[in-house]
């Protein structure tokens, strides 16, 4: 596997939970994708995410991969991990260690509501992220979790398929 030996998860402290900053790598400032993340972000470096993780992921081979993303600067704890890339500098394969598909709050409170009322979950796996959607996913928060699930999720997905529609349509 080609995932083999690149990060090792490693159970935290301390559960990471709600919408914490994560940290853009000096190299991700250069990436022909991901520059134009840093573009979009006050500082040029740090940005929301939705977050619930157990784990982290640690950096163990940074020769094979390129590493795009820290929980802070000072911290070993792996967010996001590319380990290829198109020729239009697009993410091919990408790791994110957070949840970028989470974009649309009603939905997701609903998904929420179901699988508690389905007794799927219980009430206090449903309270904390029902937290996250309802008391954090707002004002910058929110447009900086959107922004984060367009370049770590919606926008590489959407080149992707987009190329694959176009050689399959023979455009």
């Amino acid at each position: 596997c080609r995932w083999s030996g690149v990060a090792r998860p490693e159970l935290r402290d301390e559960k990471s939970s709600g919408m914490p900053t994560n940290v853009l790598t000096e190299q991700a400032l250069e990436h022909p994708w991901f520059s134009r993340f840093a573009e979009q972000l006050p500082d040029r470096r740090h940005f929301r995410v939705i977050d619930n993780r157990l784990f982290d992921l640690m950096l163990q081979s940074p020769g094979k991969s390129f590493p795009v993303a820290f929980e802070s600067a000072d911290s070993e704890a792996l967010t996001m991990i590319e380990m290829a890339r198109s020729e239009g500098g697009v993410p091919r394969v990408l790791g994110a260690n957070h949840h970028p598909e989470i974009v649309d709050r009603e939905h997701v409170l609903a998904v929420l509501a179901e699988m508690r009322d389905r007794h799927e979950v219980d009430e206090h796996w449903f309270r904390e992220r029902a937290h996250t959607m309802v008391n954090l996913f707002q004002n910058e928060n929110e447009r900086q979790s959107r922004l984060t699930s367009h370049f770590t999720l919606l926008g590489p997905l959407r080149h992707h398929l987009g190329r694959l529609v176009r050689e399959r349509s023979g455009r």
